[in-house]
């Protein structure tokens, strides 16, 4: 956050010397109402937003969140760009969004499926929580997180396909999933 009117110097230089140093989300803050010919001066010098103090809390605090879930939703499922990974027998290739197997037609997965089983590859082994994957798959706080169950027992279907009677997802009662197959670059 930018305070404009406490520091020093030129708002706009400060701002300048930030986005070269720093790749954080940059809110500016001002006690005065502004012109609108500024704030968007503001937004297009790569403001992610600009705020009029005094500040509610919760205001910014929602504020901050949006601004993550776009960056997050504009870089899409981490790690699934153009990245090829290989488990049991499947192949996925995270920028067509296709499970493959040797000899069958490829499966293909939706954006949540996609964002789902790329959290579960980049932490194999690991229990993740309900929370983790409503995260992973961009959903917001007030989904039931009981959809993911749901979520989950969709992916399974489609991975029992390549690798009959194992449990490539498991569950771990109380507690989340975990991941149980090898994951490797391919």
């Amino acid at each position: 956050m930018l305070d404009l009117d406490t520091i020093g110097e030129h708002g706009l230089d400060v701002m300048r010397r930030l986005q070269g140093r720093y790749d954080g989300a940059l809110i500016l803050v001002t006690a005065l109402r502004r012109h609108l010919a500024d704030r968007i001066l503001w937004l297009e010098m790569g403001a992610d937003d600009d705020l009029v103090s005094p500040i509610d809390l919760r205001e910014l605090t929602a504020r901050i969140l949006t601004i993550l879930r776009r960056r997050s939703l504009a870089r899409g499922p981490a790690g699934a760009s153009c990245k090829r990974l290989r488990f049991g027998v499947w192949d996925l290739d995270g920028a067509a969004r296709l499970l493959r197997q040797d000899g069958q037609a490829p499966v293909r997965l939706t954006r949540g499926e996609l964002a789902m089983l790329t959290a579960f590859l980049q932490a194999p082994q690991t229990v993740l929580s309900r929370t983790d994957l409503l995260r992973a798959t961009h959903g917001h706080a007030d989904l039931f997180d009981r959809s993911i169950d749901t979520r989950v027992r969709r992916l399974r279907r489609k991975l029992q396909r390549g690798l009959p009677g194992h449990e490539v997802i498991a569950t771990i009662h109380g507690v989340g999933y975990a991941f149980r197959a090898q994951v490797e670059p391919t």
